[in-house]
């Protein structure tokens, strides 16, 4: 009987750490590269983690501005909040922000596209499809 309690014990314990290694925000400001990092490499997919170092370039350079390091925080802690996760939706993300960044008028494009992924996430009814559909729409536009 010990031995039965004791499992139980040690399961619903376990249980409760998987469930609490969910990220729920992300860190502002410097640690953020880093959370990102070990959310997007998590799986192990080498596609991710391709992903996570043309990102990771960039966003260490001066290809963004401080302000649109924030933007892209913010906008990350968004998708947290709608349990978005690393594939589809990070990664889809992370391609498209690139592609928008560096299409003409980059600066420009990129606060507009991410004012209309913001409504996306605050005032649509089937967020994360709708949000996926428009995404994946920006990664073929901005080819």
């Amino acid at each position: 009987m010990k031995y039965l309690i004791s499992l139980l014990l040690i399961f619903s314990f376990s249980i409760n750490t998987a469930f609490s290694q969910r990220l729920e925000e992300f860190t502002l400001g410097v640690k953020y590269i880093d959370e990102l990092k070990d959310f997007m490499t998590a799986s192990k997919n080498s596609s991710m983690e391709d992903l996570y170092k043309d990102f990771d370039k960039l966003y260490k350079s001066s290809f963004f501005t401080v302000e649109q390091k924030d933007t892209i925080q913010a906008m990350s802690n968004l998708m947290l909040a709608q349990r978005m996760t690393a594939n589809p939706f990070f990664s889809e993300y992370l391609q498209a922000l690139m592609k928008v960044k560096n299409a003409e008028n980059g600066d420009e494009r990129f606060n507009r596209w991410h004012q209309v992924l913001r409504t996306l996430l605050t005032q649509s009814d089937n967020t994360k499809k709708s949000f996926q559909n428009f995404v994946g729409f920006s990664i073929d536009y901005f080819q």
